[in-house]
């Protein structure tokens, strides 16, 4: 038995783009709340939760089925470099899986790809998620547009190891944000302004790799905001919407010290 099921193609590459800054094969859970991913990069640094709800698709009514699939070949054929590249993002995408999931096909604009699933059994396993990972005692609001700018900046400061460091001062209630490098430093402040913000408990003030958080920048582009938890060298989380609102992603990163 063949199943279908129709999304707009935008929201689909959103959910790509953001799962394949951590993996290059992921495993896509797919149940009747929607579709999901639960992944861990090969070096235990950083992790992906990505969701897209059932409220995103105009079509569906999916068997449960696991699809794991080479999520950064499925890139070159779907993403904006692909061949489907030219279609305008609100082109609904088709996709379409047997019982066994051997092979799925992605159609849009007229083109029908058809790519190999991987077998699961060769994909690494999902990760166990850590409630702890969730308390951190600061939460900055921040334009992605920003971040991205910041992160950016660091990593030219010092391009063969780039390093920033992302903390809030509970006195001032402002999110710092400081890179020294080859070529000089900077720092970065920012208070509660409209629906941007920062809420602090406690102080917090981590040294992350700037390796993984200019990819997960990058992914954050089309949302509206990114909600960024920090403690005091623990591991931080982003997350930010995807698919205008009906999807979701959330970030975890190690702090450098782990990561040496």
């Amino acid at each position: 038995m063949e199943n279908e099921i129709i999304l707009q193609l935008g929201h689909f590459r959103e959910f790509m783009n953001a799962i394949k800054v951590i993996v290059d094969e992921c495993r896509i859970h797919v149940g009747w709340t929607g579709l999901w991913v639960d992944a861990v990069d090969t070096q235990k640094v950083a992790l992906i939760r990505a969701r897209l709800t059932s409220a995103s698709f105009t079509k569906y009514k999916p068997d449960d089925a696991k699809i794991c699939l080479n999520i950064e070949e499925l890139g070159t054929i779907i993403g904006e470099k692909g061949p489907m590249g030219d279609l305008i993002p609100t082109t609904p995408l088709t996709i379409r899986y047997g019982d066994t999931t051997k092979q799925i096909k992605f159609c849009a604009g007229g083109w029908v790809f058809t790519a190999d699933g991987i077998d699961c059994t060769m994909v690494q396993k999902d990760p166990e998620l850590i409630a702890a990972l969730d308390a951190q005692p600061a939460v900055v609001i921040i334009p992605p547009a920003i971040f991205r700018k910041i992160v950016t900046s660091a990593e030219r400061l010092n391009p063969r190891a780039g390093t920033i460091v992302l903390g809030v001062a509970k006195e001032s209630q402002a999110f710092y944000a400081e890179a020294l490098g080859e070529k000089g430093k900077f720092r970065y402040e920012m208070s509660t302004s409209g629906e941007f913000g920062v809420g602090v408990v406690d102080e917090a003030r981590t040294e992350f790799s700037t390796d993984y958080l200019i990819g997960m920048a990058n992914a954050m582009q089309t949302s509206r905001s990114v909600d960024i938890s920090l403690g005091k060298e623990w591991p931080g989380k982003f997350a930010f919407p995807i698919a205008g609102g009906e999807g979701s992603v959330i970030y975890y990163l190690a702090p450098r010290l782990e990561q040496r």
